[in-house]
């Protein structure tokens, strides 16, 4: 029996991330497949993934394996790193100095002391890594000697561009690095990397009697979004502005969001915005979810406002329900799932053309109808057998 072991160094106890979803999945399948399956992480949280994991897949949180992780030591190095930031301000400069984050540093020597013990305990034949971080991690806690597949689960481009030396270090030395698109593949291969394979996330596969029916005649239809309600890369104040600018005209029409919410000043601002157009009976926040692919079911209109994407899981959830979409032309992988006029629009970034392509659809139920079919009819290409099928052939000729 193979043993695979799987390292994501972010959270993912009781955590909603799109990684942390796909390392489940990866994990349940493979051991349906017949594989030993570890995964493994570190959390300051006590308890499980959000995700449902078999029962046959080992769970193992680096942070309550041997000495506390928590402990005087990192609370220290945790407030040391307070202290700085209040001196040399949220980067930690001091002049043209930067300065080395202690609390990420004490997390680093933790995380490989920790998964070197694992490793020689386990003895795993491949070890899959979310991150190139996690694949560092792993390549100096066995000393290069199992082969490490580098996952990417961002747009390559962002990676490529904000990496640190032994990141990059990291996806030159292992023995593959999967991609979600095509246009990934050259980008990487430039960098110098050798084995880069495009394998998509798995999209669950909806008989064509249980997508959203978008005949049906309603008395409330939906626009919805899924995805971290966040400024910077999700930016869904984008969406609740160009719902805003038209909604007068669509008195029977409702936003859903769904997502983890920032609490913080972002999410203030957006209230305002709904306050101020006076939309609140129209705008719906439903944090966290278990049950996505039956809410994106009774929807008729699903929206990603990111600025870019690794894959956009959301957005091919809402395309395997059958439901018409809509994003930004200048969004990496989005660009390449939503086929302008085909299975729904891209819009040039801001909020007028937003909101013109959303008007369209939501007059027009006979094109929401034809962008829905074409939908579900593209996901096709990422059912769950075929993609997995793809990783067991990587696995098994490395």
């Amino acid at each position: 029996m193979k043993k695979i072991m799987l390292i994501d160094e972010y959270k993912i106890v009781n955590y909603a991330g799109g990684i942390e979803k796909v390392l489940c999945n990866f994990a349940n399948e493979f051991v349906k497949r017949g594989y030993d399956i570890s995964l493994v992480c570190l959390d300051t949280e006590k308890g499980m993934p959000l995700y449902d994991l078999n029962d046959k897949v080992e769970f193992i949180n680096l942070a309550f394996t041997g000495k506390r992780y928590a402990s005087l030591k990192y609370f220290l190095k945790k407030a040391e790193k307070e202290v700085l930031r209040i001196f040399g301000g949220s980067r930690m400069k001091f002049g043209s100095f930067n300065i080395v984050d202690p609390k990420l540093k004490y997390f680093h020597e933790q995380f490989i002391s920790r998964l070197k013990r694992i490793i020689s305990q386990i003895r795993p034949d491949v070890i899959i890594c979310a991150t190139s971080d996690s694949t560092y991690f792993a390549q100096t806690a066995c000393s290069y000697q199992i082969p490490t597949i580098t996952m990417c689960h961002t747009d390559v481009r962002r990676m490529v561009n904000g990496a640190l030396g032994y990141q990059k270090k990291a996806w030159l030395n292992a023995k593959a690095v999967q991609v979600l698109m095509p246009s990934y593949v050259d980008i990487l291969k430039h960098t110098g990397a050798n084995n880069v394979v495009c394998i998509p996330n798995v999209v669950e596969e909806i008989q064509s009697n249980d997508i959203a029916d978008l005949k049906k005649n309603k008395d409330t239809y939906t626009v919805i979004t899924v995805g971290r309600v966040e400024k910077s890369v999700k930016r869904t104040h984008l969406l609740v502005e160009a719902f805003a600018k038209i909604s007068n005209k669509f008195p029977n029409w409702e936003l859903i969001v769904l997502g983890e919410l920032d609490k913080g000043g972002y999410k203030r601002y957006i209230d305002s915005v709904i306050k101020k157009s006076n939309i609140n009976r129209q705008v719906h926040f439903g944090g966290v979810v278990h049950n996505v692919l039956e809410r994106l079911r009774y929807s008729d209109i699903f929206v990603l406002p990111s600025e870019s994407e690794g894959f956009g899981l959301a957005l091919t959830e809402a395309m395997s329900v059958g439901l018409p979409v809509v994003g930004y032309k200048n969004c990496s992988a989005v660009n390449e799932l939503i086929v302008n006029g085909k299975n729904g629009f891209l819009c040039e970034d801001g909020i007028d053309d937003l909101a013109e392509k959303l008007s369209v659809l939501m007059q027009n139920k006979n094109l929401r109808v034809e962008f829905g079919v074409n939908s579900h009819e593209m996901m096709k290409e990422y059912a769950p057998k075929k993609i997995w099928d793809k990783w067991e052939n990587l696995i098994n000729t490395i």
